[in-house]
C-alpha cells in the first residue's frame, strides 16, 4: 500500500519539476486528470511570478509586463525554489537578468533588481537596538580610541554604477520612470530600516569606506588611521565623529562598546 505521505511527495515533486505527468505508481491514488494536474503546476509556477513581481515592481514597469513575465518565468524554470518563505524566491533573480538574452545587454536592468532585493533585505531585517546621540556623548574621552560598534541589522551596502536609485523613487512616486543612466563613476548606496521606513542615500567614498570598515570591528582610533593620507591630520577625529554622528542620528548603529560590540 502507497503512504499518504508517499503520494504527496510524488505529487510535489511533479508539480516542482514541470512532469507530464504524475508517476504512474501513484496515479491511481489522485483523482486528477493530467489537465487537472497541469492546473495546479501553471498556478505554482503563476504565484513565483506573482511574487518576483511585486518584489522587483520596478523592473516591472521598466521591462514592460510581458517581457517581465518571460524573463521571471525562465527564472521559475532555471531556479526551482528551495525555500519554505517564497519571500527569498528572488535571491539570484538579478544574476538571472544579467545573464538572460532579453535583458543581458541592459546593466542597468540587473542593478536595478539588485538595488530592489536590498530594500527587500533591508525592510524584512530582524528588529535591533538603536544608539542614541546622548549615549555616544555620555563616553568618557579616553575610551574613545578602543571604541567598536555593530551595524544595524537591516544596513545593507551597495556600489551602483546607474541611476537605480532615482527610478525607484519615481515608482514610489508613482511618476513616469527617468530614462536609466550609466555613470563613469560608481557611486556607493547604504540601505537600512528605520522603525517601519527602508531609506538609501548614497556615501561619499570616503565615508563608505570608513562605514565599511566600522561593520568590520575596526576601532574608532583605526577608523581615524586610515583617513590620514586623504584628510589633514588635525580634522581626521572630527570627519569620523561627524560621520558617527549621522550614522546614529540615521538609525544605523546598534551597539558600541569599548571593548567591542556587545
Amino acid at each position: 500500500m502507497t503512504s499518504l505521505a508517499a503520494i504527496q511527495e510524488a505529487f510535489q515533486a511533479s508539480i516542482l519539476s514541470g512532469q507530464d505527468a504524475v508517476p504512474g505508481a501513484i496515479a491511481g491514488h489522485i483523482a486528477l486528470t493530467a489537465r487537472g494536474v497541469d492546473i495546479y503546476r501553471n498556478a505554482y509556477r503563476s504565484r513565483l511570478v506573482d511574487v518576483l513581481s511585486e518584489t522587483f515592481e520596478t523592473v516591472r514597469e521598466a521591462l514592460g509586463h510581458d517581457t517581465f513575465a518571460a524573463v521571471a518565468r525562465s527564472y521559475v524554470e532555471n531556479r526551482p525554489s528551495t525555500f519554505r518563505n517564497v519571500r527569498w524566491f528572488g535571491d539570484a533573480f538579478a544574476d538571472h537578468l544579467a545573464r538572460s538574452p532579453a535583458t543581458r545587454d541592459s546593466v542597468w536592468i540587473a542593478e536595478l533588481a539588485r538595488f530592489e532585493w536590498a530594500l527587500t533585505l533591508a525592510f524584512d531585517a530582524a528588529d535591533d537596538a538603536v544608539v542614541r546621540v546622548d549615549a555616544l556623548a555620555a563616553v568618557a574621552p579616553e575610551s574613545w580610541a578602543g571604541l567598536r560598534f555593530t551595524c544595524h541589522a537591516s544596513l545593507q551596502r551597495l556600489r551602483l554604477v546607474t541611476n537605480a536609485p532615482a527610478l525607484r523613487k519615481a515608482r514610489d512616486a508613482s511618476t513616469p520612470l527617468p530614462e536609466p543612466r550609466t555613470a563613469d563613476t560608481p557611486a556607493e548606496w547604504a540601505i537600512w530600516r528605520a522603525e517601519r521606513d527602508v531609506r538609501f542615500r548614497s556615501l561619499d567614498v570616503q565615508e563608505a569606506r570608513t562605514l565599511d570598515s566600522l561593520r568590520e570591528g575596526v576601532p574608532f582610533a583605526m577608523l581615524c588611521e586610515q583617513l590620514l593620507d586623504e584628510v589633514p591630520e588635525s580634522g581626521v577625529a572630527v570627519a569620523v565623529a561627524s560621520w558617527l554622528r549621522r550614522w546614529v542620528e540615521d538609525g544605523l548603529i546598534a551597539t558600541f562598546s569599548p571593548d567591542g560590540p556587545s
